[in-house]
């Protein structure tokens, strides 16, 4: 892992104990329209505290965590989760070739500089079988919420100057997911869905985008 990695790693573990975000409505009605192409073994990448590998596996779904973070794996056991977790990053998946039906990352691959982005998603094709779905979710770089720092990398990446998220964030453009499905081997299917809410005058601002591997 690189250095910037250790500062998520150390993030995420400060705070495990008293995350508990919402679930989004957005992949319930991604999983209802796509249920069927799910398929039976399903990787959750950036799972933490399981709250989308909870909902997957009451659906009968075998399914594999990964997260970064050993105390938010904790925190996924405490509340149920019984899938098979590992630590690990996203840009590094110990899994062969091929071994998933689909994907999902929800929020999780942000946490990269763009050459890791890249990887993450090098890998998340590599490990599902042709055919299968990736369901992701990342920041739009509409999003306003944070106060922050932009660092050098390719597109807009940042840091926090303010709260508890002090580690790498990727704001992506339309055009980036594009170019990441190009890049990948990746179709994107319909419309990506880019949802703005206002939050107290900011802009929470993320993406969903359904990739389809060829």
């Amino acid at each position: 892992m690189s250095d910037y990695h250790d500062q998520i790693k150390r993030d995420w573990n400060a705070r495990a104990d008293a995350w508990n975000a919402s679930e989004r409505p957005e992949f319930f009605d991604l999983y209802q329209q796509n249920e069927s192409r799910f398929g039976n073994k399903v990787v959750d990448i950036g799972c933490g505290k399981g709250r989308y590998t909870k909902f997957l596996e009451d659906k009968g779904k075998q399914v594999v965590g990964i997260d970064i973070s050993e105390e938010m794996l904790k925190g996924a056991r405490a509340a149920g989760v019984q899938a098979d977790l590992r630590q690990g990053i996203s840009s590094q998946l110990p899994f062969e070739d091929g071994s998933f039906d689909s994907a999902v990352s929800i929020g999780a691959i942000h946490h990269n500089m763009w050459v890791d982005i890249q990887k993450s998603f090098s890998e998340a094709a590599r490990v599902l079988k042709p055919d299968s779905i990736f369901v992701f979710q990342g920041r739009s770089v509409k999003d306003t919420m944070s106060p922050r720092q932009q660092v050098a990398d390719y597109g807009y990446t940042a840091v926090d100057t303010e709260g508890d998220k002090r580690g790498i964030q990727h704001y992506f453009t339309l055009e980036e997911l594009q170019e990441l499905a190009r890049q990948n081997d990746f179709e994107i299917e319909g419309e990506p869905k880019e949802i703005l809410e206002n939050r107290n005058g900011k802009v929470w601002a993320r993406w969903w985008v359904i990739f389809k591997k060829k």
